[in-house]
C-alpha cells in the first residue's frame, strides 16, 4: 500500500515538473515570437524611412542640379515670343509635336511682307550658366542665369536667305513670366559685348 501511494506521488510530481516544462518552453517560444515581431517592424520601419529619405533627396538633388530651369510644360504653354527692333526677329514661335522635339518660327516682319525662318529645335536642360541679356523693353544689360537651353537643328524654312545661328535660352523673368534669350541677330552690339544677347518676352 504504502509502495503504491509513494508511485502515485512520484508520477504526480513528474507531471507536474514535466507541465512546468513545458509551461516554460511555451512562455520562451512565445516571447520569442514577440521579440521577432517587433524586431521586424523595427526593420521595416527603418527600410520606409530610408526609402523616404533617398526619395526626398533624389527630389531635392533633382531641384538643387536645375534651380532656373523652364519645364517643357511651361514652355509649350508659353511659346510666342515678341520684342521690338530693326533688322531681328519681331516674334519668335516655338513648338514642341514630340516629346523635347519641335520647330521654331522666326518671323521677321517688314511694311509690305513677313518673312520666316524656321529650325528644327531640341528643348535640354543644361548645367546652371550665366548669360547676358538686354532688358525686354530697355536696352539694359543684366546677367540671368539659366537651366534650359533650345538646341537649333536642321533648317525647314528660309523665305529670305536669313541664317539665324546660335541656341536660345528660356529662363523666368523677374516678373515671374518667361523670356527667351537670342543671339543678337542685328549684331550693333558695341566691342566687349558681342557675348550680350536679346530678350524677348511672350506675345
Amino acid at each position: 500500500m504504502k509502495k503504491k501511494m509513494i508511485m502515485g506521488t512520484v508520477l504526480m510530481l513528474g507531471g507536474a515538473v514535466l507541465f512546468a516544462g513545458c509551461s516554460g518552453k511555451d512562455k520562451k517560444t512565445e516571447a520569442s515570437k514577440e521579440s521577432s515581431t517587433i524586431e521586424t517592424s523595427v526593420e521595416q520601419k527603418s527600410n520606409d524611412t530610408e526609402e523616404t529619405t533617398r526619395s526626398e533627396s533624389s527630389v531635392s538633388e533633382g531641384e538643387a542640379a536645375y534651380p532656373y530651369e523652364v519645364s517643357l510644360d511651361v514652355l509649350s504653354s508659353n511659346g510666342n515670343f515678341y520684342k521690338e527692333g530693326m533688322n531681328i526677329p519681331q516674334s519668335i514661335n516655338v513648338s514642341f509635336t514630340d516629346g523635347v522635339n519641335g520647330v521654331v518660327d522666326f518671323i521677321t516682319s517688314l511694311p509690305d511682307v513677313d518673312y520666316q525662318t524656321s529650325y528644327t529645335v531640341t528643348y535640354q536642360q543644361i548645367p546652371t550658366k550665366t548669360i547676358r541679356v538686354t532688358a525686354g523693353g530697355e536696352n539694359e544689360i543684366r546677367e540671368v542665369s539659366v537651366n534650359t537651353e533650345l538646341v537649333l537643328g536642321e533648317m525647314l524654312q528660309n523665305d529670305n536667305n536669313n541664317s539665324l545661328a546660335g541656341n536660345l535660352y528660356v529662363f523666368t523673368n523677374n516678373n515671374g513670366g518667361v523670356s527667351l534669350a537670342t543671339p543678337n541677330y542685328a549684331g550693333n552690339m558695341p566691342a566687349g559685348s558681342e557675348d550680350v544677347m536679346l530678350e524677348y518676352l511672350v506675345k
